[in-house]
């Protein structure tokens, strides 16, 4: 809590710590604007429909089929962390970030439904 009141005496009284993952992730104060809810996993509903369960569902043959039927044949399931609600979480993710649907082309490659 003492953090938190250095980082509103900061910033104002809207501010709020957030957590950044990547590397060994950091905590830094920020004004709301309206990032941090869409940078954090709990603020985002899970796609049952895409294979996306709290837990590993990666092992999960039908949770990986619904999954290459959202994100394309080239969608995959990966397990994330979320260390402020201490459970992993299945997510379902497509190519560098991106849905690729049937029949587009990934550097000349053509990707068969």
């Amino acid at each position: 809590a003492a953090m938190a009141d250095v980082c509103c005496a900061c910033l104002g009284d809207e501010a709020a710590l957030q957590y950044v993952p990547g590397g060994v992730g950091s905590t830094v104060c920020r004004r709301a604007d309206a990032r941090g809810a869409r940078s954090q996993p709990r603020s985002q509903p899970l796609r049952a429909g895409c294979g996306e369960a709290v837990g590993d569902a990666t092992r999960s043959a039908e949770a990986a089929a619904l999954c290459r039927r959202c994100e394309g044949l080239l969608g995959r399931l990966a397990v994330s962390f979320v260390p402020w609600e201490g459970v992993n979480r299945t997510l379902c993710v497509g190519v560098a970030g991106g849905a690729l649907g049937a029949g587009r082309r990934l550097r000349g490659a053509r990707l068969l439904v």
